[in-house]
């Protein structure tokens, strides 16, 4: 505010409240309750592709390095310590994330109190 302007309090009374009033829904607009109905099959099915892809996580690396260590001519220069090092970190990577994700994905994560109270 500059100081040429000056401000004034403004008088809140009841005159000023205002309502607006929250017109009703027409008909085929109600309110309905999600169909969380049960699918055993399709459940199945998430199950099964959840768990197949969290095992393609680790054997996907593994597949590449075996590849690299046949394929490639890393043992007779030396750097199989390299390899076997590097195999070793990606796999344990690669197999807690799998863990993790099939926790979350199949609702098995979290905490159990019943567990807990004993």
């Amino acid at each position: 505010m500059s100081a040429d302007t000056q401000s004034t309090p403004e008088v809140v009374t009841q005159d000023d409240e205002r309502f607006v009033k929250i017109p009703h829904a027409k008909p085929g607009q109600e309110y309905k309750s999600p169909k969380n109905f049960q699918q055993p099959l399709l459940d199945g099915f998430y199950r099964v592709v959840v768990t197949l892809l969290c095992l393609s996580l680790p054997i996907a690396p593994a597949v590449i390095f075996f590849m690299i260590l046949v394929y490639s001519k890393a043992i007779q220069y030396g750097f199989l310590w390299l390899w076997i090092s590097m195999i070793v970190i990606i796999e344990v990577i690669a197999l807690g994330v799998a863990w993790g994700i099939a926790r979350e994905a199949l609702g098995i994560a979290g905490v159990h109190y019943e567990d807990r109270q004993r």
